[in-house]
């Protein structure tokens, strides 16, 4: 009965660990992608008054610096996205006894 009482410690236990990592990434990706949108809306205003402005070539330069940030903050999501999946895997995966 002991050996039971324990698996299931350690099962609850490990539960708790997949939980915290899960807040842990859901902050993560909450603060990065969240201020990088954030400085996309900014920015999105800043070339609404180039484009009634007239300066094209501003134009152009701010929504390069725009596409490439949200690039960067795509690759972060997906770069969240494999490392969750690689953590489901791993805890879907038997012990092999390795």
């Amino acid at each position: 009965m002991l050996a039971r009482e324990e698996l299931k410690a350690l099962s609850a236990r490990l539960v708790e660990a997949q939980e915290e990592e899960r807040r842990s990434i859901s902050r993560e990706l909450h603060d990065e992608v969240g201020q990088t949108l954030t400085g996309v809306l900014v920015e999105m205003a800043n070339l609404s008054t180039l484009i009634r402005d007239g300066k094209l070539e501003a134009v152009a330069e701010m929504a390069a610096g725009i596409k490439h940030e949200v690039e960067n903050s795509i690759s972060v999501v997906r770069q969240y996205g494999v490392a969750a999946a690689s953590f489901d895997a791993r805890r879907s995966r038997p012990d092999r006894g390795a």
